[in-house]
Parts: C-alpha cells; sequence; structure tokens
C-alpha cells in the first residue's frame, strides 16, 4: 500500500505556533498534536 502525506502549521494571530506534527512513514507513523491556542 502507498502513502502520500504533507504537513503545514499557521501561526495565525497567536504570538507563537503549539500545533505540531511528525511524519515517519518508513514506520508508519503520523502524528498531529493540536495546541491548545490561547486557552488560559
Amino acid at each position: 500500500m502507498r502513502f502520500e502525506s504533507a504537513g503545514q502549521t499557521h501561526i495565525g494571530r497567536r504570538t507563537h505556533n503549539e500545533d505540531a506534527y511528525c511524519v515517519l512513514p518508513e514506520r508508519g507513523l503520523f502524528v498531529v498534536a493540536d495546541g491548545l491556542g490561547g486557552q488560559e
């Protein structure tokens, strides 16, 4: 089975970006971490 993947984050109106992703297709690993962005 063949996979194609892409990843992109955008800081938006924040001062820093809390979102992250990791793509390691050779290990079958695709991870997305969504930051809390503005949570106080």
